[in-house]
């Protein structure tokens, strides 16, 4: 593997970032940073691709603004995606400016992100992103405010030679040593700077018992036997004359499948055995007194670990996806262990007692998919966090009410769990994660729990009853969407630091207490909760930004709309019983307003203040006949009305400098378009399927316009003149039966697609053959047409389709229309 490194992060980049990759430069370290030149469009450019598959080390920089960047987001999954794929690959995350929490939960800031990331992204892409946080997020690496008391320095340090302890090559030698008959020995050495402080030995073996003690001597000073360049290694067995390293990092070398006699490393006090995928056996472990950190991570082929009871010093066991460990041996005896992961240890079935690991912080469980029990965890005084997510085998578990300084317990997807003993002893929790407990029917009183900040429940679909919240004083988040036996939610309006209430899709909930305490809410989402049928008065909500009440198809009122004066989105659409919306010209901060699809809405308050407005979505609004005023949305961008079958009016269109995309299709009580020539922005105008649309203002000022779609329109005769609309692609106007007359085409050089086919009253077709651009040309059945200007010019034309034009006698010369296919 080439000796390359990747860094990406954000906004740190002209300061730390720069500093770090310039230091793996000088130290001769092969390093490839995410510039912009490298990515293409919406997507990451193939050689930023093939710099990620490459890298031994991706090194993400988590800083406030790492999640807004879709670039660092889609690399972040990337590295993620090849560290599933290949083994060998590491991650090793730096939390510049935030907490690991943050990344892992996307809290905060990140948070913020995403919820501007699912306006723009599909779901499924939205999802991989804060997968590959979540798992990043549990990766051990560095937080800078923990580290040397952020000194940015220092820790480029540390990175730089933690890299090298991993990457770094050295000048080599290879002897084989053939003994007996068989040649069953081979060994090679990798060795420089022998008096040196930083020797490593990147492959030591010796196979069938065969004696490697002479080379060991070679090495009786190295600090770090290091076999992690050693293709072949597949096991050793004597470390008897090593006497003073202190770490033994073999990581990431599929080959190995022994390592035995560990136990003569006796100053040794880290281990990395990490991604050795055909490990099947660590020997001797016993005698390790100083070990204070072991690296096991994605060993696939480990069935079971020896005792480890005897490592007194041991601070970090790391264990994650051994997917085969069945067995591990007991935890008592290690009286300074901080961290325990276990994620992802799919074939375990039980675990070790824990009780007695009382300096614990850390303990992950999460994806034991085979897990039933974990015991008592009495006397885990110290223990901060607890991740049993998605132990699906999971029906109990036992009492934590003891854990007083737990701040974050996650129990995500625990399927087969139905019980949940007291909260009431966890005076320190910030985070409860229990969404997708499925069997779940009851949630213990949480209302002890006065540090909480997040409570997410969301489709625990069994769950009916929710003690009360009262006494969740700090609570920031809480999220329930898709609780579909939930009939009630008890009254919030005391959490005045709430700033998310999210409960889509909670299909049986009728009844909501007030909102009247709730200053900090931000976001208040309800779609879909189609029994409730009014909403408490939300005119106190003064923060409120968001507030989505989509498919709520039995509401009828929403009281207090005008006082949300710092309201940006508001989508009511499908709101099939509403039938009036209060006045919201006082929402001087709205940008999005969407009521599609509200059958029964006749009236619309007014939209005079509405100064930052930018998009309005109205179709379907089969009752609405008359739009109010729009003058005055200077801000305007996207004015949909489509398929307002009785709408006859839309006042003040003039004024909306700003309008990118008009769409009134299906508009059939409409008669007339009044003038749309000073839309200067205008890109999109469709009007398909006005079917009493007899008259059109002109089009004279649209020079933006690239689309004009006016199909089956057919009461309409005349075109006005679209000579001016010089970025025009797009001319659609099939089935326009009594239309006679299309004036200015010789103008349209931008123009690639015309369809007039079923024009039948059409006659004449003007001289098209400046359309250098043009690609379709579709007149299918127009069956007056007599005449057809020359077709000179079309240089680019492909499709050409005139049939059915019976009246038609001559065609012009084709023998110029080099690119014809049809």
């Amino acid at each position: 593997m080439d000796d390359k490194g990747k860094t990406t992060g954000g906004n740190t980049r002209l300061a730390f970032t720069d500093f770090l990759y310039t230091y793996l430069v000088d130290k001769g370290i092969r390093t490839f940073r995410d510039d912009d030149d490298l990515r293409i469009g919406e997507e990451i450019g193939p050689e930023l691709i093939q710099a990620i598959k490459d890298s031994k080390i991706s090194i993400p920089i988590f800083s406030k603004g790492y999640a807004f960047s879709k670039w660092c987001l889609r690399e972040v999954a990337e590295m993620v995606e090849c560290r599933h794929k290949a083994m060998g690959r590491m991650i090793w995350p730096i939390f510049y400016d935030v907490e690991p929490s943050d990344v892992r939960h996307q809290k905060g800031i990140y948070q913020e992100a995403f919820q501007q990331h699912m306006e723009h992204f599909k779901e499924e892409t939205v999802k991989a992103w804060k997968e590959a946080l979540s798992e990043v997020g549990k990766l051990k690496g560095w937080e800078l405010k923990k580290l040397n008391n952020g000194h940015q320095g220092k820790l480029v340090k540390m990175v730089v030679e933690e890299v090298l302890s991993v990457l770094k090559k050295n000048y080599t030698f290879v002897t084989k040593n053939f003994v007996g008959s068989d040649h069953h020995v081979e060994i090679t050495m990798a060795i420089s700077n022998v008096d040196s402080t930083d020797i490593q030995i990147v492959g030591i073996h010796g196979k069938d018992g065969s004696n490697s003690s002479t080379i060991a001597k070679t090495a009786e000073k190295l600090k770090t036997p290091n076999p992690s360049h050693c293709e072949g290694l597949i096991s050793t067995s004597d470390f008897s004359t090593l006497t003073t390293p202190e770490r033994l990092n073999p990581e990431g070398r599929i080959s190995v499948e022994r390592l035995l006699n560990i136990s003569d490393l006796g100053m040794i006090k880290e281990i990395k055995l990490g991604e050795c995928s055909n490990l099947v056996e660590v020997d001797g472990f016993r005698g390790l007194k100083s070990l204070e950190r072991l690296y096991m991570s994605r060993c696939i082929s480990l069935e079971r670990l020896a005792d480890i009871s005897d490592l007194g010093m041991l601070k970090e066991i790391w264990l994650g996806g051994c997917s085969n460990l069945v067995e591990i041996g007991g935890f008592m005896g290690l009286i300074s262990l901080e961290r325990l992961d276990l994620s992802r240890c799919i074939s375990l079935v039980r675990l070790p007692a824990v009780s007695d690991l009382g300096k614990l912080k850390e303990l992950w469980l999460g994806e034991c998919f085979k897990l039933v029990g974990i015991g008592s965890l009495r006397g885990l005084e110290c223990l901060e966090i607890l991740d049993m997510s998605r132990c699906k085998s999971l029906e109990k578990l036992p009492d934590v009410s003891d854990l007083g300084m737990l701040k974050e317990l996650c129990l995500d997807e625990c399927s087969k769990l139905d019980e949940v003993k007291g909260f009431i002893g966890l005076k320190s929790l910030e985070i409860l994660h229990m969404s997708r407990c499925i069997c779940l029917k009851r949630l213990p009183d949480v209302s002890g729990l006065g540090m909480l900040k997040e409570l997410r429940l969301n489709e625990c679909s069994m769950l009916a009853e929710v003690g009360g919240f009262k006494g969740l004083k700090s609570l920031v988040i809480l999220h329930m969407s898709r609780c579909k036996s939930l009939k009630r939610l008890p009254d919030v309006s005391d959490l005045g630091m709430l700033e998310e209430l999210r409960l889509d899709d909670c299909l049986n909930v009728a009844e909501v207490g007030g909102f009247s305490g709730l200053k900090s809410l931000v976001i208040l989402h309800m779609s879909r909760c189609i029994c409730l049928k009014k909403l408490p008065d939300v005119s106190g909500l003064e923060m409120l930004k968001e507030l989505r009440l989509d498919d709520c198809s039995n509401l009828v009122e929403v009281g207090g709309l005008s006082g949300l004066k710092s309201l940006v989105i508001l989508h009511m659409s499908r709101c099939k019983s509403l039938n009036g919306l209060p006045d919201v010209s006082d929402l001087g901060m709205l940008k999005e307003l969407k009521l599609d699809d509200c059958l029964k809405l006749v009236e619309v308050g007014g939209f005079r203040g509405l100064k930052s407005l930018e998009i309005l979505h109205m179709s379907w609004c089969i009752c609405l006949k008359k739009l109010p005023d729009v003058l005055g949305l200077e801000m305007l961008k996207e004015l949909r009305l489509d398929d307002c079958s009785n709408l006859v009016e839309v006042g003040g269109r003039s004024g909306l400098k700003s309008l990118l995309i008009l769409h009134m299709s299906r508009c059939k009580s409409l008669d007339k378009l009044p003038d749309v020539s000073d839309l200067g922005m205008l890109k999109e105008l469709k009007l398909d399927d006005c079917s009493k649309l007899v008259e059109v203002g002109g089009f004279r000022g649209l020079k933006s316009l690239e689309i004009l779609h006016m199909s089956r329109c057919i009461c309409l005769q005349k075109l006005p003149d679209v000579s001016g609309l010089e970025m025009l692609k797009e001319l659609r106007l099939d089935d326009c039966s009594n239309l006679v007359e299309v004036g200015g085409l010789s103008g349209l050089k931008s123009l690639l697609i015309l369809h007039m086919s079923r024009c039948k009253s059409l006659q004449r077709l003007p001289d098209v053959s400046d359309m250098g651009k043009l690609e379709q040309l579709r007149l299918d059945d127009c069956s007056k047409l007599v005449e057809v200007g020359g077709f000179r010019g079309l240089k680019s034309l492909e499709i050409l389709h005139m049939l059915g034009c019976i009246c038609l006698k001559k065609l012009p010369d084709v023998s110029g229309l080099e690119m014809l296919k049809n």
